[in-house]
């Protein structure tokens, strides 16, 4: 776990070299704040983070894990030191990692962090990234995520009102030491709480038991094949359908598609979620978190995004026949297994622009 506090962020312009032209804003009528600066690429949540003095590296913003992770390849190459063993888990399979105990992390050239406990793995999810900033970081301070603006915004001395936002029940989770995030998702007759993973490109992916209670596995609803793949080296024999509408809390996505584990026991790591919502979904709403109140709060931000040719190839999930006895199930699924796995991007359609 990460040690992050007020103090830390208000020494952060002085402890850090180059970030006194970087201070915190503040203004009449609201709290002060750090803006880390976040890009979305690739369907995943870019910053930039240095460590120990190194020049700054691409990370990635992954609300999914409790750990943050980097690269093994890369921390022996720029010589941080371990500091022991560890195991952990994920879609793909159990991991020995190694650990480390980072000094002086500085998240977006903003806010600085004594020191950060990371996971040595050889499962970093993107080729380019050094390594992924999980969840405490974000459920554990007063925090906005913004796409529209591009930022990441901690608010050392809380935030204040949110005027205009959602918020979201029960939505903060035990999670070792610290909290994930979890929403309501509604699909056809079937509810259930899923973990909001900004780390998973794609829509929702149900577990075993909650693909079992949707009840869509052995039905003649057209799908396409896919393995699902995640932190670990194995992958998960899935399939994708296209949903007549997905409800995240109050917001209905039409025709978003879904991914199924097989039907069976549960398998995820925690017992009361039923599956993941990934950035497809997630990236169009603002987020902001109260750690105080153990809240999530979210509003849509109103950005669309074009489709992309993954999309295309699953249109035969839409399709009037059962794709396993069509030409066009095997075309698209050859397409999806070129150009899909569980850490690649997907398209969907914007929420309902007011609750439902």
């Amino acid at each position: 776990m990460s040690l992050i506090d007020r103090r830390s962020l208000l020494a952060a312009a002085i402890a850090v070299p180059g970030l006194a032209a970087l201070p915190r804003l503040a203004h009449a009528a609201g709290p002060a704040m750090f803006a880390a600066p976040i890009r979305l690429e690739g369907n995943r949540v870019w910053l930039d983070v240095s460590v120990e003095g190194l020049p700054a590296e691409p990370f990635i913003l992954d609300t999914g894990t409790t750990e943050s992770l980097i690269s093994d390849s890369w921390a022996s190459s720029v010589k941080l030191r371990e500091r022991g063993a560890s195991v952990i888990g994920g879609l793909g399979g159990v991991e020995r990692t190694s650990v480390l105990r980072v000094n002086n992390v500085v998240i977006g050239g903003t806010f600085r962090i004594p020191y950060m406990e990371f996971h040595g793995t050889k499962s970093v999810v993107d080729s380019r990234t050094r390594g992924l900033i999980g969840a405490p970081l974000f459920t554990d301070m007063d925090s906005d995520l913004d796409f529209v603006a591009g930022q990441w915004r901690i608010y050392p001395d809380g935030r204040g009102e949110r005027p205009g936002m959602h918020l979201v029940p029960d939505s903060y989770f035990t999670r070792r030491a610290s909290y994930g995030l979890a929403a309501p998702v509604q699909i056809g007759d079937f509810s259930g709480r899923f973990l909001l993973d900004t780390g998973a490109p794609r829509n929702i992916l149900l577990d075993g038991k909650a693909a079992r209670a949707l009840g869509w596995w052995d039905s003649d609803r057209p799908y396409v094949p896919v393995r699902a793949s995640g932190f670990g080296q194995g992958s998960l024999a899935t399939r994708m359908f296209r949903a007549d509408k997905v409800r995240l809390h109050k917001f209905a996505f039409p025709g978003a598609l879904v991914t199924l584990a097989e039907p069976g026991p549960r398998n995820g790591n925690f017992a009361d979620i039923d599956g993941l919502v990934g950035l497809e979904m997630i990236r169009h709403f603002h987020l902001s978190t109260d750690p105080k109140r153990k809240q999530l709060w979210v509003a849509p931000n109103g950005l669309s995004f074009a489709s992309t040719p993954n999309a295309t190839a699953c249109r035969a999930c839409g399709s009037g026949e059962r794709a396993s006895a069509s030409s066009s199930r095997t075309s698209a699924t050859a397409a999806l297994r070129r150009k899909l796995d569980w850490r690649s991007a997907t398209s969907s359609s914007a929420p309902n622009g007011t609750p439902r």
